[in-house]
């Protein structure tokens, strides 16, 4: 009774209908695996993290995958003209001074370069883009820590125009990032994301504002990880997404990720910093997801640092970063972080 109650709360709430009563039956079992999900976290006395319902919480994780997810791991081809992290890194700059313990490129105050390089959190809508969201944030970090100044990337452009990926369908961080480097990005004010793949590429009608130079890649190594986010700002990850632990996350440090290999891994994000949780006792991995302020700590996550290896979710499967851009303007966005 208890689920049926929650399931009709769920329905008003995300204002869902459907066909017949067979849809609605397969729907409310897609939900009650999330809601008892929900339930057992609650209930469990060393849970590090909290759940929730979401419109999506009546998905197949087929249905997820394709809208809210999108991103296809690199693989070798990843590797092609890009540098291993581990050899340009000066090593060492982590493991003492003041970012040993955290860092946080969302705030001047909470990074070696006193620069805010991250721009709000964004929502890609029912269009498998996360791989050009990361990809654009990835460009806005390396950008502000050039040159100083933090720029709204057109994620569209990405989407439109690099030729390499499929827009809506998927695609891979690198392809985006070297989109970046031979291409450069206009600014989003003038390349607005319009949550579709069907329109025709405009990059020659705007103006590129900033070009990167060097994209650096990294696997399995959570020291190489936390120093190209200390020397180059935010890294991308790409992850396991379409199950209950992720895609439900709404707060605390997610210990349990949808899978221990790097197999499955189907959604793109953004590791802009890392901390310590006191209470859960636990160092953890910011990750600025493409969701919208209303998934997770106002669109952000944090995953739980375990050493070399997979990483929570595929973490540290593939990552990847730019060694430097060059702007083209010098005029600053006004975010508020």
């Amino acid at each position: 009774r208890r689920v049926r109650e929650a399931w009709e709360a769920f329905k008003d709430q995300f204002n869902k209908s459907y066909d017949n009563s067979t849809e609605d039956l397969l729907r409310l079992k897609v939900f009650e695996e999330n809601y008892r999900a929900i339930g057992a976290q609650e209930t469990s006395a060393s849970a590090t993290y909290t759940l929730q319902l979401y419109e999506w919480s009546d998905w197949t994780e087929e249905e997820f995958r394709a809208s809210r997810a999108g991103a296809v791991a690199g693989g070798a081809a990843r590797l092609e003209g890009a540098v291993d992290a581990s050899d340009v890194l000066l090593g060492g700059a982590v493991g003492s001074g003041p970012f040993s313990d955290s860092l946080d490129w969302r705030c001047n105050s909470t990074n070696p370069k006193g620069v805010a390089g991250v721009s709000p959190v964004k929502d890609q809508g029912t269009c498998g883009s996360c791989w050009a969201f990361s990809a654009a944030s990835i460009a806005e970090g390396v950008t502000a820590i050039s040159d100083g100044v933090l720029l709204d990337l057109s994620v569209q452009e990405i989407v439109d125009c690099n030729y390499a990926n499929y827009g809506c369908s998927g695609g891979t961080v690198e392809g985006g990032l070297r989109y970046f480097m031979s291409d450069g990005l206009a600014l989003t004010e003038d390349y607005p994301y319009e949550n579709t793949d069907e329109q025709a590429c405009a990059a020659s009608s705007t103006e590129s504002v900033t070009t990167g130079t060097q994209m650096l890649v990294s696997s399995f190594s959570e020291a190489t990880l936390m120093e190209m986010l200390y020397q180059y700002g935010p890294v991308s990850a790409v992850i396991a997404a379409s199950c209950p632990a992720f895609a439900g996350y709404k707060s605390g440090v997610l210990t349990e990720g949808c899978t221990d290999t790097c197999t499955g891994l189907d959604h793109a994000v953004t590791v802009v910093g890392y901390g310590f949780d006191a209470g859960a006792d636990l160092p953890y991995w910011i990750i600025k997801n493409s969701w919208g302020t209303e998934w997770g700590e106002s669109g952000y996550a944090r995953l739980a640092r375990t050493g070399d290896g997979v990483g929570v979710s595929g973490l540290l499967c593939e990552n990847d970063a730019v060694q430097g851009a060059e702007a083209t303007t010098s005029c600053t966005a006004s975010f508020s972080q």
